[in-house]
């Protein structure tokens, strides 16, 4: 079902790319929907799960059945995040959708977060929905497939429209795929979002060339794809670089400026229309979050310039890719060599920051600007020969992302300045650099098989093959130290080194250019099939998240309170899997409030994993039911073992709060130190909550509160409260007061509040009452109004445009 999909999906996105945008040759078609089988086709056909699912099995109540259940673990930790977040986000969705929901909310993860306003679930871009067709497990394995795909078409159309021909094209469109930076971070909202680029590249030169509806409508869908991917630094970044080629082609190409001008602006806006179901949540949520708020604080501390050393040793690996070593499987090898040892080897783990501030930790440079050896040659060939004016642009491009990527001083300093670089991972430079350094290799090969300069297209390949023997004989005294085997070296080294010579003898030879592309094509995919094909494994869909004892059980009693674990037990965000509402989560979306309630109940980073050591009596207020350990626990009074298994102990908590309930006395006023402090100390939350009303002029005090008879029943991700008060008074709750929670009675709007610092509040009237308590923001009905406008807008261009969408020679490529 999933290959199927993959087939006819693939192939109508040709169709309709061929129709409207620029010609493509039927076997081009099939090729580019081959391509990606070389990663994802053994996955497809055999009904398999292209990624790291054998991570999940390093936790408790799995990690004990591992070698029973034949779980082998083969996937480097490094792709921890697609286990523990990307996946469990997925089901998410599929979640709030069978519960006839919207997928607004995520009950799941750190008490309830937005699901929409995460943004990085990419819930309403075009590859997870027509997903949904499949079973999840499939699901993973299509989307990743289908990235690729489309990613090689949008890099084949861009080439084409540069002027190389099909060949050339299709040589680019694979080097760009499988370039270092898109294959690593295949299965993350970052492939999916740099998969767009070189579409909204090629919009922008049609756009600043030959403005109307149909490079409009072009501009729009390539920015609605890259926006709805689901990763904003990616999108600033393509962005930044189609801006960049609009202005250069409306300075030397543009017929008509203005026009130019004023059809990139209205591209764009239909285009960001387009996504603002999605964005407009996100923008909604991202000011209410932990992270946020700690990137305004760095201010670009994050952006730190690393010594000559740790410079030079991100540049190697931007050239060997082996010299990043191997993750021994479910391992994270630190790679901090002595300084004694390596001169030009050592990464500090942190840099002061300008101030004395400790900077984010420079992180492994995996996702490089490689796209193999035989493309290097030909892009030094394209910078020297090449006919276009693009490859002074392109060799710009290249270095400013490779100094990003490797942290160099002076680009660092730069992108301080730049809006919203401040914010930016340096290492997603490395998009910048790979997207150049693969135009540039195209053109050196369009440029090589016209026969200009064959010697000198021969001595660009002698030069790359220098270039990488050279960093493999700088960093060889050290691969011991990385995990490197001498075996692999070499074969690392031959990968890169006998592709490069055959396709040069190929060159030389002087056969048809067609099968010349067909062996550089075919060199490049193995070259790095054995770089990084050790990366992505299949494994059978039994072994996906199956409900072993207790989760089983656990999953059947969801609904009588929330869960939590601790010590080795299950990773936080994969609960979701089983319908278990952790109050723990591994997410970048953070409620900075909750956050801030961390060190009463579980103390640390919020960036790094939401760790829970001991049962504070701050879990019953959080409506905590279950607690799942990888080791005895001392209990508190109320909790008690249930279950025990192989490596695993279940405690129930006879006593947690409901969700919602009414509190004997109100407090209104009060600082966070103080709210937290008193929090901090209590163990009966029925007693006293601290509330922070929306409305002003209620009087700072303390006072006895309702008291109401309170009865509460789910509604989808909502909640029916039936409260009977004797006089009007607060109702607390456990859900984090995320902007969009609305509570109403008999069709009126009940005011609300904030009550024991990170959580909502309803003002419920005296007497009995109905309340309907839901998350329903208003930034989802506002983008959803702007991208059905923005549908029906491009669907009349399309309408209007249906016979005349190619612009003059579009069809010949020129």
């Amino acid at each position: 079902m999933a290959l199927m999909l993959y087939l006819l999906s693939t192939l109508l996105v040709l169709e309709i790319a061929s129709r409207t945008i620029l010609h493509i040759r039927w076997l081009d078609r099939w090729v580019l929907a081959a391509l990606p089988l070389v990663e994802a086709g053994k996955a497809l056909v055999r009904g398999r799960v292209l990624g790291p699912i054998d991570l999940a099995w390093l936790r408790e109540p799995h990690a004990s059945l591992r070698v029973a259940a034949g779980v082998e673990l083969l996937s480097p930790r490094i792709l921890y995040d697609q286990w523990c977040q990307i996946i469990p986000w997925r089901q998410a969705v599929r979640a709030a959708f069978a519960a006839g929901e919207w997928p607004l909310w995520n009950p799941f993860v750190l008490a309830g977060e937005p699901l929409l306003g995460a943004e990085s679930p990419a819930l309403f871009h075009p590859l997870h929905l027509v997903s949904l067709v499949l079973s999840l497990p499939m699901s993973v394995t299509f989307v990743a497939a289908a990235t690729l795909g489309w990613s090689a078409l949008w890099m084949y159309l861009l080439t084409r429209d540069l002027g190389v021909r099909p060949e050339v094209a299709l040589f680019a469109a694979a080097a760009w795929t499988y370039g270092a930076f898109h294959l690593f971070w295949l299965g993350w909202p970052v492939a999916l979002a740099s998969s767009a680029m070189p579409l909204l590249v090629l919009s922008a030169r049609r756009v600043a060339r030959g403005p109307g509806p149909g490079s409009i409508a072009l501009m729009a869908v390539a920015w609605g794809l890259l926006m709805l991917a689901g990763n904003p630094e990616v999108a600033l970044l393509a962005g930044f670089l189609a801006g960049g080629v609009f202005l250069a082609e409306l300075v030397l190409h543009s017929p008509d400026r203005r026009a130019a001008l004023l059809a990139a602006v209205a591209g764009t806006a239909l285009g960001l229309s387009l996504s603002a179901v999605q964005l407009l949540p996100f923008l909604d949520a991202l000011p209410q979050t932990a992270e946020m708020a700690a990137r305004h604080e760095d201010n670009g501390a994050g952006l730190v310039a690393a010594d000559r050393a740790t410079a030079t040793s991100l540049l190697l690996e931007n050239i060997l890719p082996l010299a990043l070593g191997v993750d021994p499987p479910g391992v994270r090898v630190q790679r901090t060599l002595e300084p004694s040892r390596a001169a030009v080897w050592t990464r500090p783990l942190g840099v002061d920051a300008p101030g004395g501030r400790a900077a984010r930790s420079l992180e492994p440079a995996r996702a490089t600007s490689w796209i193999g050896a035989f493309g290097l040659a030909a892009a030094l060939f394209g910078l020297f020969t090449a006919s276009s004016r693009w490859r002074w642009m392109l060799a710009v491009v290249f270095l400013i992302g490779l100094g990003l990527s490797t942290y160099l001083p002076g680009v660092i300093d730069i992108a301080r300045v730049l809006p919203g670089f401040s914010m930016l991972r340096p290492r997603y430079g490395a998009l910048w650099a790979s997207f150049a350094i693969t135009l540039l290799a195209a053109l050196g090969l369009e440029s090589a098989l016209r026969a200009k300069s064959r010697r000198g297209f021969l001595l660009a390949c002698l030069a790359a093959a220098v270039v990488v023997a050279g960093a493999f004989v700088l960093v060889s005294p050290y691969f011991g130290e990385r995990g490197i085997t001498q075996h692999n070296a070499l074969l690392g080294l031959a990968a890169a080194l006998i592709p490069l010579a055959l396709v040069a003898w190929g060159f030389a030879a002087r056969p048809i250019a067609y099968w010349v592309m067909a062996l550089a094509i075919g060199g490049l995919l193995v070259e790095r099939q054995i770089e990084m094909g050790r990366y992505y494994v299949d494994f059978p869909v039994e072994q996906f998240f199956p409900a072993i004892p207790p989760l089983d059980e656990l999953a059947r009693h969801h609904e009588e309170g929330r869960f939590v674990a601790l010590g080795q037990a299950i990773h936080p965000n994969t609960g979701t899997m089983w319908g278990l509402e952790d109050v723990r989560g591994y997410d970048p979306m953070a409620l900075g409030r909750y956050v801030e309630t961390f060190p009463i109940w579980a103390p640390g980073s919020f960036r790094e994993i939401n760790r829970v050591a001991t049962l504070h009596p701050f879990l019953n207020f959080l409506n905590v039911r279950f607690a799942l350990t990888s080791a005895p626990l001392g209990l508190l009074p109320g909790w008690k073992m249930l279950r025990q298994g192989p490596g695993w102990l279940l405690y129930e908590n006879s006593a947690p709060l409901p969700r919602v309930f009414s509190p004997a006395r109100s407090r209104i006023g009060g600082t966070s130190e103080e709210r937290l402090r008193d929090l901090a100390g209590r163990t009966d939350f029925r007693a006293l909550a601290w509330i922070e009303p929306e409305r002003s002029g209620v009087a700072d005090g303390e006072a006895a509160n309702g008291p109401c008879d309170v009865d509460v029943a789910r509604r989808g991700y909502g909640y029916r409260i039936a409260a009977d008060c004797e006089k009007q008074g607060w109702l607390v709750t456990s859900i984090p007061a995320w902007r969009g929670w609305r509570a109403s009675a008999g069709g009126t709007q009940l005011a609300g509040g904030i009550a024991n610092h990170a959580f909502v509040a309803i003002h419920a009237p005296a007497g009995r009452s109905e309340i309907d308590l839901a998350f329903r923001p208003r930034s989802f009905y506002v983008g959803g109004a702007l991208t059905l406008a923005g549908l029906l807008i491009l669907t009349a261009i399309a309408v209007v445009r249906r016979r005349s969408w190619l612009p003059p020679g579009a069809a010949e490529g020129s």
